[in-house]
């Protein structure tokens, strides 16, 4: 048998761009759009944009927004099928050293694992100042992660191939119409 071809680059950008646009859907929040372009000068290719929003607030609107940021690089992952999942221990360290390498390279602030430890952290501080004595901290945040892997390699992920797909196919922006349609015909018509 022999190994699976290389994926090209592009095609990794299409599945993460698609990872974070159906985890968005799946959650109701409406897109601008979802772009994958050539990278010029170092700049990132892709990027999935919601429409303005009030700040989010609230344990559970944080661990989804915690799932969204972390649905790119799950849905990426997903691709390469001897690649395995990451251990928790991984993912715990990673989430670790990312503020030292955030205060030395600050353009990982604009990174998906910022996102996610903001959004952590602000979850956090929502169960201390609520005073619930509810989980918090890295080992909380495996969980969400963990959630999130299931929502995307799992339950969505019909969707997030069409949406990647389509996205491979094309050079125009894509809207949160276009999203919308590709979901819920991958899932059979099914709505979030």
């Amino acid at each position: 048998m022999n190994p699976p071809e290389p994926r090209p680059r592009q095609d990794i950008v299409c599945y993460h761009e698609a990872g974070h646009a159906v985890a968005w859907w799946h959650y109701g929040v409406e897109l601008q759009y979802v772009r994958v372009r050539p990278a010029a000068d170092g700049a990132h290719p892709g990027e999935t944009k919601t429409v303005d929003r009030p700040p989010v607030t609230g344990v559970a609107e944080l661990e989804n927004e915690m799932k969204c940021d972390a649905a790119g690089d799950i849905a990426q992952k997903r691709l390469f099928p001897t690649q395995r999942v990451p251990a928790d221990r991984e993912l715990i360290t990673g989430w670790a050293v990312f503020p030292a390498r955030l205060s030395n390279e600050p353009e990982l602030a604009v990174e998906d694992t910022a996102g996610f430890l903001r959004n952590g952290q602000a979850r956090d501080e929502g169960i201390h100042n609520e005073g619930t004595g509810a989980p918090a901290g890295p080992t909380e945040w495996l969980r969400i992660w963990r959630e999130a892997e299931h929502l995307i390699r799992d339950e969505l992920w019909p969707a997030v191939e069409a949406v990647a797909e389509e996205l491979r196919g094309s050079e125009r922006d894509f809207s949160n119409a276009d999203v919308v349609a590709l979901a819920e015909a991958a899932l059979g018509g099914h709505t979030r």
